[in-house]
C-alpha cells in the first residue's frame, strides 16, 4: 500500500474509534515517506483522542521542524499544550501560528482565548500565593 492509502486508512480508523489500528497504519505511512505531514498531524491528534498527551506533542513538534511554514502544527500543538494546562506553551504556540497566518479568524479567536484562560490562571495562582 502507498503511504497515502496508509495515510488515508489511518484516518478512517481514527474517524472509527479505531485508534491503535490508526496509530498501526500511520506510523507506516510514515515509515514509507517521513515528509507526510499530514501523517503526523494525524497521529497527533489520534494520541490526543488517546489521552497521551505527552506522544502528541512529541509528533506534533516533528512535524513543526519539518514545515515551519505551516500554521496547523502549531495549532495541534497548542491543543495538546492546552489539554495539559500548560497554557503558557499553548498561548505561544497559537501566537507562532498566528504570525504564519495572520488572516486566519479561527486562530485569532483561539489565541484570544488561551490569553483570557492565562491570564485568569496567573491571577488565581497569584491570589492563593498571598
Amino acid at each position: 500500500a502507498s503511504s497515502e492509502t496508509l495515510l488515508l486508512l489511518g484516518q478512517v480508523n481514527r474517524r472509527q474509534g479505531n485508534l491503535d489500528q490508526a496509530i498501526a497504519r500511520l506510523s507506516q505511512a510514515i515509515k514509507y515517506e517521513p515528509s507526510l505531514i499530514n501523517a503526523y498531524l494525524e497521529m497527533g491528534q489520534t494520541y490526543q483522542e488517546r489521552r497521551e498527551v505527552d506522544k502528541a506533542i512529541d509528533i506534533y513538534e516533528r512535524a513543526i521542524k519539518m514545515v515551519g511554514s505551516d500554521p496547523r502544527p502549531y495549532v495541534l500543538l497548542a491543543t495538546a499544550y492546552k489539554d495539559s494546562r500548560d497554557y503558557k506553551n499553548a498561548e505561544a504556540m497559537f501566537r507562532q501560528a498566528a504570525q504564519i497566518s495572520p488572516n486566519d479568524p479561527s486562530i485569532r479567536r483561539q489565541l484570544s482565548a488561551i490569553v483570557a484562560l492565562n491570564l485568569v490562571t496567573n491571577l488565581q495562582e497569584a491570589s492563593k500565593r498571598r
